[in-house]
């Protein structure tokens, strides 16, 4: 049996209590001002630049809203960073913040783990900004499938709780009519390896010829993402001029095909929703499982 020194153990539930207070005021508080910024603005930003204002001479530097030529901003339907920093002080519809105040010590004085300047949550550690396609990092404007990656429907911060790591005791916030725009977040099955940190992140450095993923050649593959179907539910899986037929169960969210035996190589894997619209591609490499065992040794 374990037993508690009775007046540490409450002193520890009223502290959790209290904290628990503290973050089902903050992670709201942190969902508004998103939707005040992009009611002004038509655009999300990344948590860090909530309390950014439109004076060069900030300090921190990175407190200017335009610093390093401007920020990396989400259009709230589709979910990922446009692909250019956008000037919100020569917007058209221009930045109008700060839309918080971060109190002094509560951010993140480095890049590590989540973005500079990000708030923090009660146990010092960062509220992370997640929308339907994976883990908003603004700094570097990439969507990356860590910790929860592309598990939620809705725009949705998190707090990892007092240890810190993706567990039980974390807390999630969701808000916003989440992604509507047509998109791929991430490959999976039993034979998938993921060679970079996401479809949707950007590459700093490599050829562009890098995989996303591997897949071996007669296996299933799904394809996760947000709005694969068009409205009469049909959509079409093409690797590079090869569709994929061999399509074995659909959900809202999921489409799972089976690669042919015979194709190899390197290519270009989209989703086409007739008539509606077509996603971002993610580059797969199948491979022949009988002439690369050598890869076998990731799937165990």
């Amino acid at each position: 049996m374990i037993r508690y020194h009775s007046s540490l153990f409450i002193a520890l539930v009223l502290l959790m209590a209290s904290v628990r207070d503290v973050l089902s005021q903050e992670m709201p508080l942190l969902a508004n001002a998103l939707e005040m910024c992009a009611l002004d603005t038509t655009y999300y930003v990344p948590l860090e630049a909530l309390n950014d204002t439109s004076d060069p001479a900030a300090i921190p530097a990175y407190d200017y809203i335009d610093n390093d030529g401007g920020t990396n901003v989400i259009k709230p339907s589709e979910g990922k960073f446009s692909p250019s920093r956008v000037r919100l002080t020569h917007a058209y519809f221009p930045w109008r913040g700060p839309y918080l105040t971060f109190q002094r010590g509560r951010t993140l004085a480095t890049g590590e783990p989540y973005d500079q300047g990000s708030p923090l949550d009660p146990w010092g550690q960062p509220y992370y900004f997640f929308s339907p396609l994976g883990l908003l990092r603004g700094d570097s404007g990439s969507v990356t499938l860590e910790l929860y990656g592309d598990q939620f429907d809705r725009y949705t911060i998190v707090s990892l709780g007092l240890d810190s790591v993706k567990s039980a005791d974390d807390l999630v916030y969701s808000f916003g009519s989440g992604v509507s725009t047509t998109a791929i977040s991430s490959l999976r099955g039993p034979h998938v390896v993921g060679v970079s940190p996401g479809p949707l992140a950007r590459r700093d450095s490599g050829s562009s010829e890098t995989p996303d993923y591997v897949v071996a050649s007669g296996s299933p593959l799904t394809i996760r993402g947000v709005n694969l179907f068009n409205d009469a539910g049909l959509a079409e899986v093409f690797w590079g001029s090869t569709r994929l037929r061999d399509v074995v169960t659909t959900n809202p969210r999921e489409i799972t095909v089976v690669i042919p035996p015979v194709l190899e190589g390197t290519n270009e894997l989209v989703v086409v929703a007739p008539g509606k619209a077509t996603t971002n591609s993610v580059r797969l490499q199948i491979t022949a499982p009988t002439s690369q065992g050598e890869l076998w040794y990731l799937y165990e």
